[in-house]
């Protein structure tokens, strides 16, 4: 095998992965990833715009900011 076809060939393997993920605990907006198979490292965002805790209608919200205001 060449040494152009073995470089071909690991390019290959390491696209090929089926990530297994281990993410940092969350502290702030973003937290690092690690493949447990491969070792490639990844930014992930720990949370989206728009979902999760944002969710509500908009009276919702706003009953909630008065909620607060007065406590």
């Amino acid at each position: 095998m060449t040494k152009r076809q073995q470089e071909a060939t690991e390019t290959a393997q390491v696209t090929e992965c089926a990530h297994f993920w281990r993410i940092e605990s969350p502290n702030g907006p973003m937290s690092i990833g690690v493949c447990a198979k491969c070792g490639a490292v990844q930014e992930f965002a720990n949370s989206m715009p728009g979902t999760g805790w944002d969710r509500g209608t908009p009276e919702a919200k706003r009953a909630a900011a008065q909620r607060a205001r007065s406590a």
